[in-house]
């Protein structure tokens, strides 16, 4: 089975139907059917060399509220950041209370993209936030 773009004269798009042959083009009308062709893009439509092209938006990935903490280690070190080098900024934190949460907050089995550490440590880092959620998805793929 294909699709098939029904088009009138104008190559608008009337509609598009799934056929198992290109059905035979309506007679007394001048609108014609054709194959379609789906490929990313910006997510327009347009008909060319006998063909309708439906453009689709590339899938964005989805950033996991929460990672392991042993795939965000290894995510972290593409950067390359190590988990010494992690304790060694949480070692500098100055308030003995902060200190002690964000070791307990990095020993979790897992990372929360929402805490205030990492964000505190995404600062240490010089790390953008479109950054921390590249790590956040390559570590919930691994």
């Amino acid at each position: 089975m294909s699709e098939f773009a029904l088009l009138d004269t104008d190559n608008n798009l009337l509609r598009i139907e799934t056929h198992a042959a290109q059905p035979p083009d309506p007679v007394g009308k001048g609108w014609k059917w054709r194959p379609v062709s789906r490929v990313e893009g910006d997510g327009g439509s347009h008909f060319t060399e006998g063909v309708w092209v439906v453009e689709t938006p590339a899938a964005t990935a989805v950033v996991p509220d929460v990672v392991n903490r042993w795939n965000a280690l290894e995510a972290l070190l593409t950067v390359p950041i190590t988990a010494d080098e992690i304790l060694a900024q949480i070692n500098l934190i100055s308030d003995d209370i902060d200190k002690a949460r964000a070791k307990i907050l990095f020993d979790r089995p897992t990372w929360a993209r929402n805490s205030a550490v990492l964000a505190t440590m995404a600062e240490a880092f010089e790390l953008s936030e479109s950054e921390i959620d590249d790590l956040f998805i390559a570590a919930a793929a691994m």
